[in-house]
């Protein structure tokens, strides 16, 4: 029996490496099937790794016809039985992906269990208890329109739809991010190596976000409200964590000011998984307004500052927090 696991993330990759080592899986049964060009140069292993990020970004949606969906759930069908070959278990982020639901749905899987891939519980995001008006509209979008169960419209669990298993696992860090999941939580550690020529203990660091980038934020306000984080809480020695999707101008525009106020610090490198340096590191100060990154560090003993709050100015924001039912930081630390 094969074990795979979708690796889309330096998150999902901790993760993963922390539920083998929880579940004692033996090395020649793991599989990880890299995404989005993956690749880790911190943490050595010996597990088998096959990079299907072209083959995953070959598909466009499968719901736009019902001739492109037969093809490409063949295609993947048949990319699964050659690669795998054999009754394996999924383990993976979510069942929203449409190709994860195709492989989920492969004659070969025999069951799907949840890893953690972010830090910040949606409550919208987990279709448990639908309405009728939900189980209609959904009936009728998947069932009588799209005539298969090989996909689904949905969310990252979606009520009906995981008909193979009785019982439903996850594994994360703690037993927080999944609490809007019908599943058995098994808490896990991620791997942990010496940080030491990379970081100092007892630093603060800034972790910024894409907000801008993702439509989350007007840029003046998250510009301007980052000034402010930084002169509020900058500490003896600190370092910079820049999000992959922030512009060059926006960095540059943080780092001049930085400057400006004479505040010593250090730009973390992107290669490197903040989330390893979290849990290699002792005593760090993480500063930010509501990243993944700050929930993971609270998890792992870190002390954290969330400034979410400064920016509900925000229209963009504040209906960001409505539409998906974001547990907040401040809501989040009264569950521990």
């Amino acid at each position: 029996m094969k074990n795979v696991f979708i690796i889309n993330s330096h998150t999902t990759f901790l993760s993963a490496l922390g539920t083998i080592r929880y579940l004692k899986l033996k090395e020649e049964t793991v599989l990880l099937l890299y995404m989005r060009n993956y690749s880790n140069s911190v943490i050595k292993h010996e597990f088998k790794v096959v990079d299907i990020s072209d083959f995953i970004e070959s598909f466009d949606s499968l719901y736009k016809s019902k001739i492109y969906r037969y093809i490409s759930i063949k295609k993947i069908d048949l990319f699964i039985d050659s690669l795998i070959g054999e009754p394996f278990n999924l383990f993976c982020p979510h069942l929203l992906h449409q190709v994860w639901q195709v492989i989920y749905t492969n004659k070969l899987c025999q069951q799907m269990s949840y890893i953690q891939e972010g830090g910040i519980p949606y409550k919208e995001y987990y279709i448990t208890n639908p309405s009728l008006r939900t189980r209609i509209r959904l009936y009728v979008s998947n069932v009588l329109y799209r005539m298969t169960n090989r996909i689904w419209h949905g969310g990252w669990y979606t009520y009906g739809t995981m008909k193979k298993q009785k019982d439903l696992h996850s594994y994360a860090i703690d037993d927080i991010f999944y609490r809007y999941l019908p599943s058995k939580n098994h808490r896990i550690m991620w791997p942990k190596i010496n940080m030491n020529n990379v970081i100092a203990d007892g630093s603060t660091v800034f972790v910024f976000d894409g907000f801008v980038k993702n439509g989350l934020c007007e840029e003046d306000i998250y510009i301007n409200n980052s000034k402010r984080l930084v002169s509020t809480h900058h500490g003896i020695k600190n370092y910079i964590k820049f999000h992959p999707v922030q512009s060059d101008s926006q960095k540059q525009t943080i780092c001049d000011f930085i400057l400006k106020e004479s505040i010593d610090f250090h730009i973390l490198p992107d290669d490197v998984p903040f989330e390893l340096i979290l849990s290699s590191s002792n005593h760090l100060k993480v500063v930010g307004f509501g990243s993944s990154l700050l929930y993971y560090a609270y998890n792992l003993g870190h002390d954290v500052v969330c400034e979410d709050d400064w920016l509900l100015e925000s229209s963009l924001f504040s209906n960001y927090y409505k539409r998906t039912g974001l547990l907040r930081f401040c809501d989040y630390i009264k569950l521990k």
